[in-house]
């Protein structure tokens, strides 16, 4: 699960890495836990990129992230180096070796190279996960593969990505999931709805969230007031302003008292604890921060 093993973000602004970037205006060094090391563990990775015109700190994906210079986006490689010029008037990350771009009001991807590949012509457009990207045409989502050719013809209020085939979304105002050839298999019911991870996906009932299986049954009722997905058999769940954890029949594993979280992708995790970052095992144990 190497990419979502970006568990921690940290800026650092210094000259010194301003010199080796060109002319991009700010740098940043980014601290990524939880990365594969191919030796069958994780560790630790830092990397640079510099950027203009920006407040924030721009985000790896596949190895690029996106820039924004005098209003125009481009691409950046984990030294810094402009490797896709800012030409494109939005530009999102890469996934599937392709990138969502923005050209006069229109959508289209981009590879890594920078060469237009699907033209822009979609009012809006998603990542690629599983040979699929979301595109809007005429208010409607379908979806396209990567040629861009339709492999599901626009018809839904709002979509999303597809994860073990299946994939979220909205019909009148209600979510449910389709698989892969656009066939309802879970009917439009939900207020909100979450992808599935783990065999379960996070729904929202009448102002709480709750998980269903693949078949649209309720595993765990709803009674919480925000979830996120799972990972390593826990999800983070929201009860009385406070996160905490369950397991996959709902048992409350760690106690809800923190404020912000993390997914276990590799311990321990980032969380916020009475305004303080601290570091926590799947027990919910404080330790050390990872070196």
């Amino acid at each position: 699960m190497k990419k979502w093993g970006i568990l921690l973000l940290t800026v650092i602004c210094l000259a010194v890495f301003i010199s080796s970037c060109a002319t991009y205006d700010n740098c940043v060094e980014r601290v990524d836990y939880g990365v594969a090391t191919g030796t069958g563990g994780y560790g630790r990775r830092i990397t640079t990129a510099c950027w203009d015109d920006e407040t924030e700190a721009p985000t790896f994906s596949e190895g690029l992230a996106v820039v924004k210079k005098k209003n125009k986006y481009g691409y950046v490689n984990k030294a810094g180096k402009s490797v896709i010029k800012p030409k494109f008037d939005y530009a999102s990350g890469f996934s599937g070796g392709m990138a969502a771009i923005k050209v006069n009001d229109k959508w289209g991807y981009i590879d890594k190279t920078g060469k237009i590949v699907i033209e822009p012509m979609f009012d809006d457009a998603s990542f690629f996960n599983k040979g699929l990207a979301g595109v809007k045409v005429n208010a409607k989502w379908g979806y396209i593969d990567s040629t861009g050719k339709t492999f599901i013809e626009p018809q839904f209020d709002k979509v999303q990505l597809f994860y073990g085939n299946i994939a979220g979304v909205k019909i009148n105002d209600k979510w449910g999931y389709i698989n892969k050839i656009g066939i309802v298999v879970i009917k439009p019911k939900f207020d909100e709805a979450k992808p599935f991870f783990g065999g379960l996906a996070g729904v929202k009932v009448n102002g709480k969230w709750g998980y269903i299986g693949k078949t649209g049954k309720v595993v765990i009722k709803p009674q919480f007031e925000e979830v996120q997905l799972f990972f390593e058999g826990l999800a983070a769940v929201k009860v009385k302003g406070k996160w905490g954890y369950i397991n996959k029949v709902g048992n409350i594993v760690i106690e809800p008292k923190f404020d912000s979280v993390g997914y276990f992708i590799s311990e321990p995790i980032e969380v916020e604890l009475n305004g303080k970052t601290v570091w926590i095992d799947k027990t919910g144990k404080v330790v050390p921060k990872p070196q």
